[in-house]
């Protein structure tokens, strides 16, 4: 992957990207969970193509070469759980943080949690979600039992990381000091648009953008959605 290689990012959210940074202009931003997958494209993007000045990634599970390419880019990394990072949070501050993929696997703390913990440090949320639409109330995937949780989810029972929730949901994965059933690799919520609007409104934060793009081939009650969150009653943000 080159550093002005876009091919492997998803069109919707460089253009989530390109917009937050047209409409506010951030001299700083951070991007949790955004490692796998992308090497950290968006993070990459941000700083190289955007320009944004401070550019944070913070992720557990790194590859040499996205290290190799967000140092290079002068993204600065950060090795380390989110619910160890909030030691980070407590000291940081952001104009935006991205969260691509990420609130529907965070269990523990879950995605409310997250959401309120950086509600202090950021003025914009930048959020792109695998969405439920087809009731207004969310829930926790696996409460639905195990056949009908895999009829949900985009994998099945083979994927060594959903076998672990098979054979033993309650034991402690050591590394992440976790239940099994709680890790963040295995698909954990059906979030709403309703449950994510009113849990930003409810931490200060008012919806300022949301579009759809794709509906997932293999449930069609979950489509991906794109939002901006700003904090309400201030000035936009800059930092």
């Amino acid at each position: 992957v080159e550093l002005n290689d876009t091919k492997h990012l998803d069109p919707s959210k460089v253009e989530l990207l390109c917009l937050a940074n047209e409409l506010y202009q951030f001299k700083s931003l951070c991007d949790i969970g955004g490692v796998w997958g992308v090497d950290g494209g968006y993070s990459i993007y941000a700083k190289s193509v955007l320009g944004i000045p401070d550019v944070t990634l913070i992720d557990s599970h790194w590859t040499e070469e996205s290290r190799v390419l967000c140092r290079h880019s002068g993204v600065e990394i950060e090795e380390n759980f989110f619910n160890l990072s909030k030691v980070v949070c407590d000291q940081q501050s952001w104009g935006a943080v991205c969260l691509f993929h990420f609130l529907l696997h965070q269990v523990s703390p879950d995605w409310r949690e997250i959401l309120r913990i950086l509600s202090n440090k950021v003025t914009c949320f930048l959020i792109n979600n695998p969405q439920w639409i087809k009731d207004k109330t969310g829930f926790r995937l696996l409460d639905l039992g195990v056949e009908n949780y895999f009829s949900f989810v985009p994998h099945d029972k083979s994927d060594p990381s959903y076998k672990k929730i098979l054979e033993s949901p309650f034991e402690i994965d050591e590394f992440h000091q976790k239940a099994n059933r709680d890790l963040h690799h295995i698909w954990q919520w059906a979030i709403t648009n309703d449950d994510l609007i009113d849990c930003m409104k409810a931490l200060g934060f008012h919806l300022v953008y949301m579009r759809p793009s794709g509906v997932w081939d293999h449930n069609e009650n979950f489509q991906d959605f794109g939002f901006i969150f700003e904090k309400t009653n201030e000035p936009r943000c800059r930092n």
